[in-house]
């Protein structure tokens, strides 16, 4: 049975996972192509020996993947750089041009026989710009092995089909090392952008008799694995104070509206934004108690939603500092997912009167499983489930709330446990 569960794990994140963090996106060349079979079928030029006569090594054999760095935002994953994708990719860091690099490593009784690779990104956007053209493009590359230079590789950075390098070499660690780019149309994006690259050869007694997704990591093909760190709404020193929440609301929203407009519009915008953001809003809603208003604010710009809480009294309105949830527009949930909500507020009456808010928050972090040579599955991150209530109290002074919080439940539990980790949590206490 938990064999049969891993399978379906391992299948649920190669499908929810195949678009995490991509461009909501049309590619022009196999968007929609499943993820390589043990020997892909692909015609040979240039000299170069026939893919499908190959074993695809990257797919088949206990493969790694490496990249020089990546983009910060959680949307865009390194792993993309070998999805089966072209509708997603690899984006590197601003700046990280030449000299960025791609690696792989196969084992040592491979034989490496072609690398394919496109030398930009392979998509269209949802408005039909034309990712290619606007992104840089690798116009030169320096292929080595076990750290030693075994030749250099001049790429057409015109061209959208997959480039191929061919050499005869035995398995081991490769660096594709970039010596030369094509700056795109769109000067402010500075980032190395591949869809994806391919590695075939002759697999040996190192081929596996089904496919997994290789690991990729940044900064090296032995760096650590990343932490995923829950994006949070940055925190105030103390409350801010508006007249009222509609007048903050109103001014809070003039410039982001302004911007979602043009975007709309097809104007130009500053954001990098991998497809077209829902319409950003703010809002408000309020519980009277003891004549103290307990509000609850909702925001959405171009790129997150979240909640905040307040209060309202003596003629002002003031947003604490604890944030209750936030999660971006753009995160498909490929590594876990995470939620919260206001689950109780009152006013304690007295001189002075106190608000108290109990926050719930929770978080679903993901299993990672791979594939064994026998065919088994084995989770390399065993996931789980995790829950908390935070308590928020305030003393409503005359120059503004003072707030103190602290955890007050705490719960954390197996990725299967589903008692834990839920919209709604259950009633305190929690054993």
């Amino acid at each position: 049975m938990r064999r049969l569960m891993l399978l379906l794990l391992s299948l649920s994140a190669a499908a929810g996972c195949s678009r995490c963090g991509s461009s909501e996106t049309a590619s022009t060349i196999d968007a929609d192509k499943p993820a390589p079979s043990s020997s892909a079928a692909i015609t040979a030029k240039d000299g170069a020996p026939p893919a499908n006569a190959l074993d695809d090594l990257l797919h088949f054999t206990d493969a790694r993947l490496g990249v020089s760095s990546k983009v910060q935002n959680p949307r865009d994953f390194a792993e993309h750089i070998a999805d089966g994708k072209l509708d997603t990719a690899w984006n590197g860091k601003t700046g990280d041009l030449v000299g960025g690099w791609i690696g792989f490593r196969v084992p040592k009784e491979t034989r490496v026989r072609l690398i394919e690779l496109t030398v930009g990104y392979i998509a269209k956007s949802k408005k039909g710009e034309d990712l290619f053209d606007m992104n840089h493009r690798i116009a030169k590359v320096r292929l080595l092995r076990d750290g030693r230079a075994i030749g250099e590789h001049s790429l057409d950075p015109d061209s959208r089909a997959f480039q191929k390098i061919t050499l005869d070499q035995p398995g081991g660690d490769f660096k594709i090392e970039v010596l030369a780019v094509k700056p795109g149309s769109k000067k402010e994006w500075r980032e190395l952008v591949v869809s994806e690259i391919k590695v075939f050869g002759i697999a040996g007694p190192a081929k596996r008799a089904t496919v997994s997704v290789p690991r990729v990591m940044v900064g090296g093909l032995d760096a650590p694995a990343p932490v995923t760190v829950p994006t949070v709404a940055p925190k105030r020193s103390k409350p801010a104070v508006y007249t009222s929440a509609s007048e903050h609301c109103e001014q809070w929203l003039a410039p982001i509206k302004k911007e979602f407009d043009q975007l709309a519009s097809g104007g130009a915008s500053t954001k990098n934004l991998p497809w077209d953001p829902p319409e950003p809003y703010c809002s408000s809603s309020e519980e009277i108690e003891h004549d103290i208003g307990l509000v609850t604010f909702s925001y959405s710009d171009l790129e997150n939603a979240w909640s905040a809480i307040g209060v309202r009294y003596g003629g002002k309105t003031y947003e604490l500092a604890e944030p209750v949830a936030r999660g971006s527009h753009f995160d498909p949930g490929c590594t876990g997912s995470s939620g919260g909500s206001v689950y109780e507020k009152k006013v304690v009456p007295g001189n002075p009167a106190k608000a108290i808010f109990l926050l719930y928050s929770w978080s679903i972090d993901n299993p990672f499983p791979t594939v064994l040579e026998d065919g088994g599955l084995e989770i390399l991150i065993e996931g789980g489930r995790r829950m908390q209530m935070t308590e928020v109290t305030c003393t409503l002074l005359q120059g503004g709330p003072s707030c103190t919080s602290k955890v007050i439940a705490s719960k954390e539990g197996p990725y299967l446990d589903d008692t834990i980790a839920s919209d709604s949590p259950p009633p305190l206490p929690w054993n």
